[in-house]
């Protein structure tokens, strides 16, 4: 267990730590006290969005104190590409989906346009990828590999090709 093995760090699917905090809230007060009385200090989610409530209900309804991040990033992007720290006053928030936050170094995100043209701020549009890291495609896949690995119209000095995820 996390305590007893003394884990510092624990990287989680959100759908997961929801199962997690509805048992520890189901446990004797005590009990869940002495199981959240740990070594735990970051929290990182990653796999699928990750709603305002689990953050919430983890540092106000459980009080522990583990610095929160929510990452972004897909097989395709063969890695993470965007990390966002969950700022302990967005922890007053209980509705919505947690932003995926920043570009790491050496990546670029757009949202772009049907025509792959950037979105005004608050403009919905797909969230596509630039770095060296992109895969090179799927495999036997060519029509696919061609829909989603583009030629990037930016110059960015990244990649030369961009990856649509698919997400808006």
């Amino acid at each position: 267990n996390i305590k007893r093995q003394k884990v510092t760090l624990m990287d989680v699917v959100p759908s997961f730590w929801r199962a997690c905090i509805k048992r520890l809230m189901d446990l004797p007060v005590e009990e869940r006290q002495n199981l959240l009385s740990n070594d735990l200090r970051r929290i990182v989610s990653i796999g699928e969005p990750l709603h305002f409530d689990i953050p919430y209900d983890w540092r106000i309804k459980l009080g522990h104190s583990a610095k929160l991040v929510n990452i972004f990033g897909q097989t395709e992007t063969t890695g993470v590409v965007a990390v966002y720290p969950i700022p302990l006053e967005a922890s007053a928030q209980t509705t919505g989906i947690v932003p995926i936050g920043r570009s790491i170094s050496g990546t670029r995100l757009y949202i772009l346009d049907p025509d792959l043209q950037p979105v005004q701020p608050g403009e919905i549009g797909e969230l596509c990828v630039s770095g060296p890291c992109l895969a090179r495609g799927y495999w036997k896949r060519p029509e696919l590999t061609a829909e989603k690995f583009i030629a990037n119209p930016f110059d960015d000095g990244i990649s030369e090709r961009l990856y649509r995820t698919g997400d808006l």
